[in-house]
Order: C-alpha cells, then sequence, then structure tokens
C-alpha cells in the first residue's frame, strides 16, 4: 500500500499545528528526530561519540530515523541493526517495515546474519502464525525453527464482548479448579497464562478472577489501573500544576476539544 503524497493542500493545517506548538512552547518528536538529522548534515549538531551503534526493533523505524542511523553510518560509526520484519505493526505512524532493511543493504552492504530459532513458542504456534504471515508480499522470506518442538494445541473462540471474553477464560479457569477433603479450594499454580496484545485487555479478566476470589499475579504493575482512573488524575493534576499541554491530552483522551 502506497504512502499518501502531499498535495499542498495540507499547507494550513500544518502551518497551524506549528502555531500551535509554538504558543505551547512544546516540540514535536517528530521535529526532533529530523532536526537532529539535519544538525548532523550540516554539523551543528554532532553524532553519538561512539564507534558502534546497534538499533534494534528495526521494523518499527521511520524515515527520519532511518536516516538519523545512516547518518551515523556515513559518518564512520560501524553499524547494525536487528529486527524481524513480520512483527511490523506500526505502519499508522509510517513505519518502514520491510522497507526499512531493504533501504539498510542497499546503503551498508552488510552481513546478513539470519535468527531463526524461536526460543519461545511451540511448533504448533509457529506453523500456525507462519500460515497466516507467509500471505504478505513484502517480506523477507524465513524458515522459523521452534527449539521447543512440539506440545500444546490451538484453539479459536469467538465472542461477542471483551466481557463475554473475560467470562469465557472465567470459566475455563473454574473448570480447572478442585477441592480437598476438607473442602478446600485447590488452584493450580502456573497452569494458566492470559496474554493480551494491550494491558487494557486485561483488566475485566482480573476484575473477575478477583471477584471468583481466584488470587493471579501480573508480570507489570503498569497501566494497573482503568484507563478513565488514569486520564481523570491526568486531569487533576494538570489543573492543580496549570499544565495546559496534559489538560488538553486528558480532555482529548474523553472525547472534549
Amino acid at each position: 500500500k502506497s504512502r499518501p503524497e502531499f498535495t499542498g493542500n495540507e499547507a494550513p493545517f500544518i502551518a497551524a499545528y506549528q502555531e500551535r506548538l509554538r504558543q505551547l512552547r512544546a516540540v514535536d518528536l517528530q521535529d526532533i528526530t529530523r532536526d537532529a538529522l539535519l544538525g548532523m548534515r550540516t554539523g551543528t549538531v554532532r553524532r553519538l561519540p561512539v564507534s558502534h551503534l546497534l538499533a534494534d526493533e528495526w521494523q518499527d523505524v521511520d524515515t527520519n530515523q532511518l536516516m538519523w542511523v545512516l547518518e551515523h553510518h556515513n559518518q564512520g560509526v560501524i553499524t547494525g541493526v536487528v529486527g524481524d520484519d513480520d512483527q511490523s505493526i506500526y505502519g499508522w505512524r509510517n513505519s518502514l517495515g520491510f522497507e526499512a532493511f531493504q533501504a539498510f543493504k542497499a546503503h551498508v552492504s552488510p552481513t546478513v546474519v539470519e535468527l531463526s530459532h524461536n526460543y519461545r513458542s511451540n511448533q504448533e504456534i509457529i506453523d500456525a502464525a507462519t500460515a497466516l504471515v507467509h500471505h504478505n508480499v513484502k517480506r523477507i522470506p524465513k524458515v522459523i525453527l521452534a527449539t521447543r518442538g512440539t506440545g500444546g494445541h490451538i484453539g479459536v473462540a469467538n465472542t461477542s464482548s471483551k466481557k463475554a471474553e473475560a467470562e469465557y477464560l472465567l470459566d475455563m479457569m473454574i473448570d480447572d479448579i478442585s477441592t480437598d477433603d476438607d473442602g478446600e479450594v485447590l488452584i493450580p499454580q502456573g497452569r494458566w497464562g492470559v496474554l493480551a496484545r494491550n494491558n487494557a485487555d486485561l483488566w475485566l479478566v482480573g476484575a473477575r478472577l478477583r471477584s471468583a476470589r481466584i488470587p493471579y499475579t501480573r508480570s507489570s504493575k503498569k497501566d494497573e489501573y482503568p484507563f478513565e482512573i488514569i486520564a481523570f488524575c491526568a486531569l487533576l493534576r494538570a489543573l492543580q500544576t496549570g499544565d495546559q499541554v496534559n489538560l488538553e491530552t486528558a480532555l482529548r483522551a474523553v472525547g472534549l476539544a
């Protein structure tokens, strides 16, 4: 899918955005990357004082980030990148994915080392993922080997909502719980693990487990509280400190201009 080209009609919007940044005394993250790149090219900004540079998650870089790394290479830094084009999910912010690897290979002519062993998943997961991702046209062909071998099975459950999904998971877990001779609940430790793309998807699961008095642990305390509570606390903090940027962020989070 090709990226949209500027037509010139965007100029008033860009000018208004730049004026708003000036009023807020703020700097856009993309401007920081671009200005650093331009500064390195003109000599007004120094490159990192390193002999070697390794960029991780290379599939997620955009054009400015790609050029920032290549500029270090142009100035004599030994440069390498690590990534997986099949894990490119940031196209919405103009990440280059497969094209980032192609551009780096064309500019640097690097030694390519294929990391083909997966140490995390069983073969069933690898096969299912490969069956889907091989339909992508722009990708680097690869064969992934599951060092853990085979084990387990894959099923698909269609639920009508996040709440129904949490109930479905709870029902399966309850079926796995037994009691001893005294009627005490025996909860198998480490039997169940719930993975989600977003922490918010785990809130309802955690709430249902608490209501059923089933103890659980989380791998991280990040975003422990619901989004609405986080946004409300951000709003109070912005009002208390007079922080207009965070005030607007909190209002936008609940759909207010």
